[in-house]
């Protein structure tokens, strides 16, 4: 008998243990993250069921990935079809990965004595494993942003246009909007570079929410306190103004006029100071050397 026939017998031999062992190795696994993953322990009976089925299609992927070795990253991207969406928005990527190593310590423990060839396939398949799910928590994490851009475009244009509905709270509070007190309006010109990041963190430091919109042209931010503002005296303590704010974001704008419009007590009032805003700065250019912001 050749070498090569050898082989293909060890070979399927050893597909044939695994298969025979596969049940044993995810009851294991399920034990073991029941044991060492409190995240896993602590979750609805649910969700525990979907994450225990991502486990244990791992598993039977390794199986059919040994036999074709070829197969590797059509057969680790099956491991997560098995996920129902939902999963990936409650479990993190650094829980995906304690998922994978576990599943990966009781596969070595289960499979040791079998030769380094085998536990090496092993080690080779949970490292695609792993790439594989870094890139679906990837793909997820940008089609949440350009999602959460084309809503917050869309509450944007909302208050501007101040064709408000009873949608609009759950919108904004979908966007992560902090604030339920004051708000104003900034308008102004849009940058050649703009970086909306740089915006955000500026506003964070600020101690204020932000709603960004950009309209070819024109930049428009809605400003709102991310705390009640305090009454009580005017030091130190004391909030900044929203023009001071204003100045603050400033330079953040392209060259031209920046108008501020007048203080809300509420979002669902900040139509009124956009569109003072928009009037204001529709005939600013009237106004020589007019303040910026004004």
């Amino acid at each position: 008998m050749s070498d090569s026939s050898r082989a293909t017998m060890d070979k399927q031999a050893t597909l044939s243990w695994l298969r025979r062992i596969s049940g044993d190795i995810s009851t294991a696994t399920l034990r073991r993250l029941e044991d060492s993953l409190p995240w896993y322990s602590e979750m609805p009976p649910g969700r525990r069921s979907a994450v225990g089925l991502v486990a244990q299609a791992g598993i039977t992927s390794f199986i059919e990935w040994y036999e074709d070795p070829s197969g590797a990253p059509t057969i680790a991207a099956d491991i997560f079809a098995a996920a129902p969406r939902e999963l990936l928005r409650s479990v993190s990527l650094q829980q995906t990965l304690q998922l994978v190593r576990v599943t990966v310590d009781v596969t070595e423990e289960k499979i040791a004595g079998r030769g380094d060839h085998l536990r090496e396939a092993m080690l080779l398949y949970s490292r695609e494993v792993a790439f594989t799910a870094a890139d679906v928590y990837a793909r997820a994490a940008e089609s949440r942003g350009l999602w959460d851009a084309r809503l917050e475009a869309l509450v944007v244009d909302t208050i501007l246009t101040g064709e408000t509905d009873d949608e609009l709270p759950s919108r904004i509070a979908a966007l992560g909007w902090h604030g339920h007190g004051e708000v104003s309006v900034l308008v102004g010109t849009t940058p050649s570079l703009f970086d909306v990041d740089q915006v955000r963190r500026r506003a964070r430091k600020l101690g204020v929410d932000v709603l960004i919109g950009v309209q070819g042209s024109r930049l428009v931010l809605v400003l709102g306190r991310a705390d009640e503002p305090s009454h009580e005296g005017t030091g130190e303590d004391a909030p900044l103004s929203f023009l001071d704010i204003a100045a603050n974001l400033e330079p953040f704008f392209g060259a031209g006029h920046l108008v501020l419009g007048p203080t809300m007590d509420a979002l669902v009032d900040a139509s009124r100071s956009a569109r003072a805003a928009l009037a204001g700065f529709a005939v600013a250019a009237s106004w020589r050397g007019a303040p910026r912001p004004v």
